[in-house]
């Protein structure tokens, strides 16, 4: 979407009589698509993402032990289980970061739901669990979230600024003797 503002672009030749301005027209046009997509991304990743604590990694630091320990000593496929090997290393990568992506571990249970039954009955219970673990600590976020919004003044207690008064406009009264002297 931004970047199609970059794809129309014409270079301009040096020397010619608006190079300059042109130039600088370029370069606020690739600022704006970087900052745009840097926007993007960053909203993505937190909608995607989950911040977890350092006691709940270490317990999905653990489930993947187990689950890769039993993949290991499982008699599937080779092709099977390197691909399930890979997701959960891609999982596992995930953990050491400061936002854990949601989307490797439905990776990870995808290709989990494609091998044999017998490592589905042990595999499933686990990622069941990690998946807990990270939407507990995806709502415990949100509440953090929710608790730093500022929460809108009560009616009652809320001060007002009373609006102008209306200045009020006094009669002039002419006295008798000044309205006997003129003439007309």
């Amino acid at each position: 979407m931004g970047s199609r503002i970059l794809t129309d672009w014409t270079l301009p030749r040096y020397g010619e009589e608006d190079w300059g301005q042109d130039c600088r027209n370029f370069k606020a046009a690739a600022e704006f698509v970087a900052v745009k997509l840097l926007v993007q991304q960053a909203r993505r990743r937190d909608t995607y993402s989950v911040a977890i604590d350092a006691e709940t990694k270490a317990t999905l630091q653990r489930y993947v032990g187990e689950v890769r320990d039993f993949i290991n000593k499982s008699d599937m496929p080779v092709p099977k289980r390197d691909r399930l090997l890979a997701c959960l290393s891609a999982f596992q990568a995930e953990l050491d970061q400061e936002r854990t992506d949601l989307q490797k571990l439905g990776a990870l249970m995808c290709e989990a739901a494609n091998t044999a039954e017998e490592v589905v009955r042990y595999v499933a219970p686990k990622l069941w669990r990690m998946a807990s673990a990270l939407g507990l600590a995806r709502d415990a976020e949100d509440e953090r979230e929710r608790g730093k919004q500022l929460t809108a003044p009560s009616q009652v207690n809320r001060k007002r600024i009373e609006p102008p008064k209306k200045p009020t406009l006094k009669r002039t009264t002419f006295d008798k003797k000044l309205d006997d002297e003129i003439p007309f």
